[in-house]
């Protein structure tokens, strides 16, 4: 059973779990954007605008991982307060928002995906 001291382990947890998503998206578009580009339009500016707050999520769950370990290191649970808490706050709605960008991105380019998988397999 988890204590109210144990808060922190899930807070860690949760913002690696956040980086991870984070990068792995970053990483996967990243690779299928050539294949978008072969048809560039508006919306690439939608996918930019999600890797941008995706890098920024990453930044803040890091730099609140940092909070919560020198907090703990002091002996306190100060990272409950203040900017620790306002840091995981805006990582957990900065990363719906990208995953919302990234879908409506999706979205509008799912057209361009499956007409270049039925070109690769030569459908």
């Amino acid at each position: 059973m988890s204590k109210p001291d144990d808060a922190h382990i899930i807070a860690l947890e949760w913002l690696k779990h956040l980086i991870t998503l984070s990068s792995s998206i970053i990483v996967l578009s990243g690779s299928l954007v050539g294949i978008i580009l072969d048809n560039p339009n508006w919306s690439l500016w939608i996918l930019f605008s999600s890797w941008i707050l995706f890098i920024s999520v990453i930044l803040l769950c890091l730099e609140t991982i940092s909070t919560i370990t020198y907090s703990r290191i002091n002996g306190n649970n100060n990272w409950t307060d203040g900017t620790g808490k306002n840091m995981a706050l805006a990582s957990k709605w900065l990363f719906i928002i990208a995953i919302v960008l990234f879908v409506i991105f999706a979205g509008i380019n799912v057209s361009n995906l499956v007409s270049l998988i039925d070109k690769m397999l030569g459908l």
